[in-house]
């Protein structure tokens, strides 16, 4: 079952590389990484490749990952960043 999901999941995102299931994806990554430096280089092609503004009704989803991003940022002292 695991892998019949998994393959649907990637023909989704082959099909549409711009869309939720994709953004999805690449969010769960975020939380995946190790270092800070990686973490907000990920961040960034987040926003870059999924504009908030392409997508009206998830801010939530944008939410926590700021959200997360912010306290990974306070965690190594960086608060004016944060």
């Amino acid at each position: 079952m695991a892998a019949e999901a998994e393959a649907i999941q990637k023909r989704a995102i082959k099909l549409y590389p711009k869309g939720k299931i994709a953004r999805s994806k690449e969010i769960s990554r975020y939380y995946e990484l190790e270092t800070l430096k990686d973490k907000e280089k990920q961040y960034n092609a987040i926003l870059k490749k999924f504009p908030v503004s392409r997508f009206p009704d998830d801010g939530i989803v944008y939410d926590y990952v700021t959200s997360a991003l912010a306290r990974d940022l306070m965690k190594e002292g960086k608060r004016s960043k944060a």
